[in-house]
């Protein structure tokens, strides 16, 4: 089974405290990325989630493409099409998989 990140988004879809941030990953940010797509909750931060997707997703008629690729998180990057992370991702969101 072919996995197309462009056709599915289903590990950009959780809830509000999905996808942490660490200090490193805010390094590779600019101010702009930061400021626009990451929140404060206590005393870590994380990607804005917006009804149940992260803010930075941009889906538009089943294509999904994300805002801030070259400067995502630590936690978006292990993601790999087909893996264990996309696999899960997937069954949340009732997508098939293999």
């Amino acid at each position: 089974m072919a996995y197309d990140c462009l056709a599915c988004g289903a590990c950009c879809y959780g809830p509000e405290e999905y996808v942490a941030v660490a200090a490193p990953d805010l390094r590779g940010m600019s101010a702009r990325t930061a400021g626009r797509f990451v929140v404060k909750r206590r005393d870590r931060m994380f990607l804005k989630m917006v009804h149940g997707r992260c803010a930075a997703l941009h889906a538009r008629q089943g294509h999904f493409s994300c805002r801030i690729y070259a400067e995502r998180p630590a936690p978006c990057r292990v993601v790999e099409p087909g893996g264990r992370e996309c696999q899960d991702a997937r069954r949340r969101r009732g997508i098939a998989a293999d």
